[in-house]
């Protein structure tokens, strides 16, 4: 039976968490961050073995990996959060729309962020670049992005 349990009255399925999320981590890592903390709101979607996990602190972020979303797990996810308070939506961006539009008659688009970690992906030489240090300025901003 899928049913949501808190993590933290678990505290043996952190390490499980841990591996179940590094799979999605480069989208996945203020949540995983959160499970590496232990934290008290680290919520897990479980029906015999873990089929996802997010934050959730009252009035606060909302932060979710559910790889696979089914009919039960919507079902289930929107009773939990049907009463609840949501500031902040963060993740990857189709994480981010089908939570949107899965509590869209609760949640009034205040803030989304779309985040995920930047990949190494090798050196890049530059030919002819002054590569010496020197203090930016607001003018760098979009060279340094």
């Amino acid at each position: 039976m899928l049913k949501i349990i808190n993590a933290l009255e678990y505290k043996e399925i952190f390490p499980a968490l841990e591996r179940f999320v590094e799979t999605y981590e480069k989208f996945c890592i203020a949540l995983y961050e959160k499970i590496l903390l232990k934290d008290k709101d680290v919520f897990v979607l479980i029906d015999g073995k873990i089929l996802g996990v997010f934050y959730f602190a009252e009035g606060n972020s909302l932060i979710c990996c559910i790889p696979k979303w089914t009919k039960e797990i919507k079902k289930v996810f929107s009773d939990f959060i049907k009463d609840k308070k949501i500031f902040c939506i963060h993740g990857e961006e189709s994480q981010v729309i089908k939570l949107e539009k899965l509590i869209k008659w609760k949640y009034t688009k205040k803030e989304t962020r779309n985040m995920f970690l930047m990949e190494y992906q090798g050196l890049v030489y530059i030919k002819n670049a002054d590569l010496s240090p020197f203090i930016c300025k607001m003018s760098d901003c979009e060279k340094l992005m």
